[in-house]
């Protein structure tokens, strides 16, 4: 029984034994498979860190990259305001074309309506612009409130317009030196009939300065914002209408040299900018502002010398029928200019001198309006012959006498008036 009860107690010893050294075993491999694990993630740790070390690296260089880059578009744009305006002065010297929008200086007319500091830089907006250099410009103002034609006509065009006259004269004389006019390009202006109304635009021309077509203003213009214009001071000063009929206040309508409704009619923009394709009436004067056009080129390849064809014979309806009756008659016409009878060239239209055979002597002269003949007569006439003398109590128009005449003459409401001196 002893024996017994120590084989038993050495049994459960070896069991204890077995099983302490079996979980000291399964605790050494779970410690050992947790410092494998733990090392595992240590070394994910440390992989996952130097991923983030790198990651923070690329960072640290985009960083860098973005850093340079960002040196390098300043001095980009450095070198940009530097150098835009160092292509801007080689691209002005050199002829070549500018940006479209861009607004340049050209010539002097008076704008600021203060006569005693002189007549101001003209500014231009570049409508187009051609590699060759090129460079279509309009008026950035509007700079005057003459009437497309002086007097009323059943049919005009822009080849016989006193607008067209003005531009290419006066304003192309007295505005630009002659280093300018040697820049402004003599323009092959075709005269094409108003889609809209079936006018007939009449022949081409060939123009320094011109006025855009109905063709051309939604060519170069894209809204109606964009065609809108102000009067400069000095037109509004003279009389220029600026939306004050209007609630588009301080704009003002601009002419373009396309037909409108009928001949005697001209399209034009309105004060919001729409296109007026009916157009107003030619002889508005004061209405409708003027905005010129100009091809131009600074490599001055213009002709500098360049002169307006005149139009050859005559336009207004009273001459050309007072010049069929004359014909008729046998007599012989001959044309008279403003220098001619020492006239205002800008209230002046057109007049004859009539001689017969016999020394019949007649002059008919057609002025803007019956103001400006009066006028004619009151300055000019009564300069060189004492005695002249005007009746208003024929109604419409006036008659007048000169010494010397052996029959009075007349004026009517249209500014003709005709004159019979004595036989010689």
């Amino acid at each position: 029984m002893h024996e017994f009860k120590k084989v038993c107690a050495v049994l459960m010893s070896g069991i204890i034994m077995i099983s302490l050294v079996g979980c000291g075993s399964k605790k050494d491999e779970t410690k050992k498979e947790k410092k494998s694990n733990n090392k595992s993630s240590a070394d994910v740790e440390k992989d996952g860190d130097e991923d983030e070390d790198e990651d923070e690296g690329d960072s640290d260089a985009d960083n860098d990259a973005e850093d340079i880059a960002d040196d390098e578009d300043d001095g980009e744009e450095e070198n940009e305001e530097k150098g835009g305006k160092d292509d801007a002065d080689s691209k002005k010297s050199s002829g070549g074309a500018y940006d479209v929008g861009d607004v340049i200086t050209m010539g002097k007319f008076e704008q600021d309506n203060d006569l005693s500091n002189g007549p101001e830089d003209i500014e231009w907006i570049v409508l187009d612009s051609k590699s060759n250099g090129d460079t279509l410009v309009i008026s950035k103002d509007a700079l005057e409130g003459l009437p497309y034609n002086k007097i009323f006509q059943v049919t005009i065009t822009w080849e016989e317009c006193s607008l067209r006259e003005w531009l290419n004269t006066d304003f192309y004389g007295e505005v630009f030196t002659d280093e300018e006019k040697a820049q402004i390009l003599v323009s092959q202006v075709t005269n094409p009939k108003n889609d809209a109304t079936g006018t007939e635009g009449g022949n081409d021309t060939e123009d320094k300065v011109f006025l855009l077509s109905l063709d051309e203003v939604n060519t170069y213009f894209d809204s109606d914002e964009s065609r809108i214009c102000h009067p400069s001071a000095y037109a509004k000063g003279k009389g220029l209408e600026a939306g004050e009929k209007t609630v588009m206040e301080g704009n003002c309508r601009w002419w373009l040299r396309s037909p409108g409704l009928t001949g005697s009619d001209a399209a034009r923009i309105f004060e919001d900018g729409s296109v007026n394709e009916d157009g107003g009436g030619i002889d508005r004067e004061n209405n409708t502002g003027v905005r010129p056009v100009m091809w131009i080129n600074e490599a001055g390849t213009g002709d500098a010398g360049w002169e307006m064809e005149k139009k050859e014979g005559f336009t207004t309806t009273k001459i050309l029928s007072m010049i069929e009756v004359y014909e008729q008659a046998g007599m012989t016409i001959y044309p008279l200019t403003a220098e001619d009878l020492g006239a205002d060239k800008q209230k002046y239209v057109e007049g004859i001198r009539v001689e017969s055979d016999n020394g019949v002597l007649i002059y008919a002269v057609q002025f803007t309006d019956d103001d400006a003949a009066r006028e004619f007569i009151e300055t000019v006439w009564a300069a060189q012959y004492d005695g002249v003398t005007i009746d208003d109590s024929v109604g419409s128009g006036f008659m007048f006498e000169v010494p010397g005449a052996y029959t009075s003459g007349y004026c009517d409401f249209l500014g003709f008036m005709t004159y019979h001196p004595a036989q010689a």
